[in-house]
């Protein structure tokens, strides 16, 4: 080839190749002879023949290569973790430090990761599951936009699926607690009345039984295996018989277990056809009351959201005078976002679980600035050995990947710990949410993804710095002692890991004494009713005998009765007053109760008279309170023309102040109340003498025996009442207690490593101020002043956070307490102090130090 002949290039992709997998040290002298090589065969043997040998040559050195690229880079790695190990064992207390730093961050990331992760999988089993929807109420137009209600009425499952192709499916569910005679023994239970397309909508297998024609015949019934244990334990309970409020039940089949992610559970099933033939045609289907729950399944190719106004015009072709409209709520929705009236069980609120999975982010974060900070720390104890590797060859990449190693190292022991720390607290985790979490979640396999996504990103994350620092000394500046000087750019860093671990934990405590106020509201708040030592017994038969037999007795200090807990009434139905607008309708709750039911409960009377036992005109009477007129509009309501039938309206009485019949996330809606129909069933509300509990509850039960012996005897006090409705608030409150705890631990190593880190890097300082005459209180205070700098920044930011989300929070309460300025004043203090103890100890000893000893340091 002559000089000013152009050079011909080997194939572009296989000399990429080759440069990527030539050793470096080689590399140019093996590219140099490969390219001689190819320049001789493209003159012998032509392109085509010189461009395939290159691609050949290529090929065969790929397995040598990779070889020995696979052989070093183990060695390396290998090298990498000898020297990780040894530094654990050199610096055993900073190593245990970091490692609970980072296990017990780690494991709140997990605990939590399991809790989002099972919520997340509600009802997400059926087969169905993203055509199935709810049928639910939008009661806009009566409560002026206030509330929902998941209740319909008896005949929409049936009117759906006969007039709409878009719906495959439609089942109306009916809810009843019953009474169950079986071997000389009363028990309670509850019972599902369910359409046969129950089964077809959702995906609740039989394991025996033929579920073609298990729900076919009135008083057929279906039980689940723990049920079918508990009435006929080890018999085969197919064919057998349950008294069930004296009706004979058929057992046809046998469910499986209705999964714990599921916003509805049940025990026994019957048909729908036995609800009918137990209540009547013309009352199933003919009154308009609104206690049933319809669920559809939609076809394949079916749209919700054009189908959804057709549902409100079926609704009003049918109820002329119906004004309410009719929603789809899709199932995958129900329990996050099904927070409606008369649910079937309570449900998650959304909110909730992005809060702690901002929490478990915000606390794996505080581990890993937690481990950056120590890391830190550490700078200047490290710097010879850095200075050491350069000397003798190291370069800064295997640097960076040596301290890389060294801190995955780190988090794989805190992995390995955490998990143990998951395996002993999931139990009490899974009480404390009120969920089922069970450690075959641990060893799931996108569970074991997650601990290697967490071993990369806390380990690559948290080393990151450290090593980029560590590895950028110069090995002459370590000589000189340059290496413990900071640059501003390092500084700042530093500044913002430790700021964004007060912001958390700030944001942490605030939220924390938010809840305790809402809950403390909660707890003190005047519900317009007194509720003190109050029993409440459900009543069937001989009601006055009973009564009679209950005023007898001395630790029974009063009595009354009423169809519902008047702390959370749940009955509602469509009411008309005189002058109603045609278009106008109105939802009231609805509370029948007898004559003492006022006083009983000191409810304040604002207008009019309460129910008189001379008046036989009261049985056509009515008391509502302040919200209803308010509602309606009436300047004088008593003696107006009001009732839930427009062809025989009652009177109104009286009026009373607004109580809270309902639970405090709920706003006071309009209530109705009226004297009890006589043969109805109600509930007895005694108020018993503290002196001797026990002995009273005794007596009642023998009474409740002696005049109901064919009844299951059932009790409740109120003020366990009260507790359940708040149960899941106070467990927030105790999640976010302990998540803040721990928070506020893991940041506190963290200022420990900060404040070791300062007291080392200016121990010469401290010396030469001692000598000049400074004082321990003086220097201490230089030492801290930085980190009330910081406290007060990262306040500033932190409360509006907390404030924020707090308002979120308490969107779920009608009634709520205020966020006071004493809130951010008391989460700020409370940090400064256990800010200013984690770092007492270091500020302490350097001030205190000989100033001898310091100013011979370096």
């Amino acid at each position: 080839m002559t000089a000013g002949q152009k050079k011909k290039k080997p194939p572009r992709i296989a000399e990429w190749l080759m440069i990527r997998l030539s050793w470096f040290e080689d590399r140019e002298a093996i590219l140099e002879n490969l390219r001689e090589e190819y320049e001789d065969r493209l003159q012998s043997k032509g392109k085509l023949l010189a461009r395939w040998w290159y691609r050949l040559h290529v090929l065969r050195s790929f397995m040598p290569f990779m070889g020995f690229e696979l052989r070093w880079r183990f060695s390396m790695l290998k090298n990498y973790f000898r020297i990780a190990v040894r530094s654990f064992m050199k610096n055993k207390v900073f190593s245990a430090i970091n490692i609970a730093g980072l296990a017990v961050g780690m494991t709140c990331f997990i605990l939590i990761s399991l809790f989002v992760g099972y919520e997340v999988s509600y009802d997400r089993y059926h087969q169905h599951a993203d055509r199935i929807y709810r049928i639910i109420v939008d009661t806009h137009e009566f409560y002026k936009g206030k509330d929902q209600v998941s209740v319909t009425t008896s005949w929409l499952a049936g009117a759906l699926k006969e007039e709409f192709p878009e719906i495959a499916n439609a089942a109306t569910i009916r809810k009843e607690g019953i009474t169950i005679r079986h071997n000389e023994q009363l028990l309670s239970d509850v019972i599902f009345f369910a359409d046969p397309e129950f089964f077809e909508i959702f995906t609740f297998p039989l394991i025996q039984g033929d579920q073609a024609t298990a729900m076919q015949e009135p008083y057929s019934l279906l039980l689940t295996p723990e049920s079918a244990k508990k009435y006929f334990g080890e018999q085969e309970p197919l064919g057998q018989t349950l008294s069930i409020n004296d009706r004979l039940y058929h057992v046809t089949g046998i469910l499986d277990d209705v999964p714990k992610n599921s916003h509805f559970h049940f025990d026994l099933v019957s048909p729908f056809a036995t609800w009918v033939d137990i209540r009547g045609e013309d009352r199933v289907y003919r009154n308009n009351s609104w206690s049933y729950y319809t669920y559809v399944q939609l076809t394949e190719a079916a749209d919700p959201v054009p189908l959804e106004p057709k549902l409100t015009t079926l609704l009003r072709r049918h109820r002329d005078n119906s004004t309410q409209t009719l929603r789809l709520q899709a199932l995958k929705d129900i329990h996050f976002y099904g927070r409606t009236n008369f649910d079937l069980e309570s449900n998650r609120d959304i909110r909730t679980i992005y809060l702690f999975s901002a929490i478990a982010l915000f606390i794996l974060l505080i581990a890993c600035f937690n481990y950056i900070n120590l890391s830190t720390a550490r700078l200047s104890r490290r710097a010879k050995e850095v200075g050491m590797r350069k000397v003798i060859g190291a370069t800064r990449q295997s640097l960076i990947r040596q301290f890389l190693a060294e801190s995955c190292l780190f988090t794989l022991v805190a992995l390995f710990l955490s998990i143990g720390l998951v395996w002993l607290l999931l139990p009490s985790f899974s009480a404390l949410v009120n969920s089922t979490l069970s450690l075959s979640l641990i060893t799931k396999r996108g569970t074991l993804l997650l601990y290697f996504v967490i071993v990369l990103f806390v380990g690559l994350g948290s080393g990151f710095y450290p090593a980029l620092i560590l590895s950028s000394f110069r090995p002459a500046s370590i000589l000189k002692g340059e290496y413990r000087r900071t640059d501003r750019g390092s500084l700042f860093f530093r500044n913002s890991l430790v700021s964004l671990q007060f912001i958390a934990s700030i944001a942490l405590i605030f939220c924390s004494f938010v809840v305790y106020k809402q809950l403390l509201f909660i707890k003190n708040k005047d519900l317009g009713i007194v509720t003190d030592y109050t029993m409440i017994l459900y009543s069937y038969d001989d009601h006055e005998v009973l009564r009679r037999e209950f005023e007898s007795h001395p630790g029974i200090l009063d009595i009354t009765s009423s169809s519902e807990s008047p702390v959370n009434v749940r009955s509602a139905n469509a009411y008309a007053w005189e002058g109603m607008p045609e278009e106008e309708n109105l939802i009231v709750y609805n509370l029948f109760v007898d004559h003492d039911f006022f006083d009983y409960y000191g409810i304040k009377l604002i207008a009019g008279s309460h129910f008189s036992r001379e008046r036989t005109t009261d049985r056509r009477a009515y008391i509502v309170n302040e919200a209803a007129v308010k509602y309606i509009g009436w300047e004088r309501p008593v003696g107006k023309r009001f009732g839930h039938d427009k062809e025989n309206l009652g009177t109104i009485v009286g009026v009373v102040e607004d109580f809270h019949f309902a639970p405090l996330n709920l706003k006071i809606e309009p209530l109705a109340i009226a004297l009890i129909p006589e043969g109805n069933r109600f509930r007895f509300s005694l108020r018993l003498d503290p002196s001797d509990i026990p002995g009273t509850i005794k007596f009642v039960e023998t009474a409740w025996k002696k005049f109901n012996p064919d009844r299951v005897f059932r009790y409740v006090f109120l003020d366990e009442t009260l507790d359940r409705m708040y149960r899941s608030e106070r467990r927030l409150g105790t999640m976010f207690f302990c998540f803040m705890i721990l928070a506020i631990l893991i940041a506190g190593l963290g200022l420990f490593g900060i404040a070791s880190f300062t007291a080392e890097q200016r121990t010469k300082e401290i010396g030469i101020r001692k000598v000049v005459g400074a004082s321990v209180f003086g220097i201490s205070f230089l030492l801290v002043r930085h980190l009330l700098s910081l406290i007060v920044i990262s306040s500033l930011v932190a409360c509006p956070i907390g404030w924020f989300i707090m308002q979120k929070w308490l969107q779920n309460f009608a009634y709520k307490t205020e966020i006071g300025p004493f809130v951010f004043m008391g989460a700020a203090g409370i940090t400064l102090c256990i800010a200013l103890g984690a770092v007492a100890y270091q500020s302490l000893k350097a001030a205190m130090a000989n100033p001898v000893d310091s100013l011979r340091y370096e």
